[in-house]
């Protein structure tokens, strides 16, 4: 089974930019991209990932073929910040006084997903919308309260999505046999691309990471 994400990649659409439109119409989109230089692929990031498991539901409805996936924003670099620009919807509070931060108060900033005890003085909420969690981060910050953002999933839950859709990827463009040169894949893994130095200088530890699993 698929790890719901707030992201979809969607392949195979006749016209991306009507397609968009209508999708815009439905549903509330932080943003759409596709591929540098390829307009085969349309990645959808969503606010809420209700609405992503939604949109998913009707697009394979109609015939499309839709898939989870991870954000550009998301991918697994060493040491990477977790802010407000990243569409997570988890967040770490900490207070001597964490009673008073209960799910009925933090409901009040949106609809939680779930919540998870650390310890006496620390927890961690998840909403289904990041601006939900924004709002929470907002509020709570005016308060004192030590509050911030956290990753929605483990580095390891991104590589298997990252792996899931290169699949995809690769059966929808296949490599190509260019002339006096050795094969070449014509696709170019979006993640990778987005961030080829972070690759360069650690493609030792990547090529470790996926010939081991």
């Amino acid at each position: 089974m698929e790890k719901k994400t707030k992201t979809l990649l969607v392949t195979n659409i006749p016209d991306i930019s009507i397609f968009t439109k209508k999708l815009k119409e439905s549903f509330e989109i932080r943003e759409v991209y596709t591929i540098p230089n390829n307009d085969t692929f349309l990645f959808v990031i969503f606010y809420n990932i209700k609405d992503a498991d939604q949109c998913q539901k009707e697009l394979l409805s109609k015939g499309y073929k839709a898939y989870f996936t991870i954000s550009k924003y998301e991918f697994p670099k060493d040491h990477e910040k977790c802010d407000k620009d990243k569409n997570q919807s988890t967040l770490f509070i900490s207070s001597k006084n964490l009673s008073d931060y209960n799910e009925s108060v933090l409901s009040e900033y949106g609809e939680i997903r779930e919540i998870r005890g650390a310890n006496p003085t620390t927890i961690c909420v998840e909403y289904f919308d990041s601006r939900s969690a924004d709002t929470c981060v907002s509020e709570l910050s005016k308060k004192g309260v030590t509050v911030k953002y956290v990753w929605d999933m483990s580095t390891k839950t991104k590589w298997d999505i990252i792996r899931h859709t290169d699949s995809v990827i690769s059966q929808v463009i296949p490599p190509v046999q260019k002339k006096k040169k050795p094969v070449i894949n014509v696709y170019k893994n979006m993640f990778i691309k987005e961030f080829d130095e972070f690759i360069s200088e650690n493609i030792d530890d990547i090529i470790q990471e996926l010939n081991s699993n």
